[in-house]
């Protein structure tokens, strides 16, 4: 699982629901699912690779700041082709 959380500008008004929302997601994902988080602005942010333990992950959700503008796609193709590439 790759959960790609908008860390930009436009993010700002609701970002406290959005990281509790992602707290929330990472408590409730079975113990086998490999799960990796990365952050988007105007560049990719690998926030917590699969290797990462899950109270590790929700600490540095909880310490994502928002900044920079929006470029989603960009940072789809990027995240599918610079993370993801070693999972299996």
């Amino acid at each position: 699982i790759v959960l790609m959380m908008d860390v930009s500008n436009s993010a700002y008004v609701k970002f406290e629901t959005i990281k509790n929302s992602f707290s929330d997601f990472v408590d409730k994902i079975r113990p086998q699912d490999k799960l990796a988080v990365v952050g988007f602005d105007e560049k990719l942010k690998l926030i917590a690779d699969t290797n990462i333990q899950r109270e590790e992950v929700k600490k540095r959700i909880k310490e994502i700041k928002p900044g920079g503008g929006t470029s989603l796609y960009d940072s789809i193709d990027g995240s599918l082709s610079e993370f993801l590439t070693d999972i299996k």
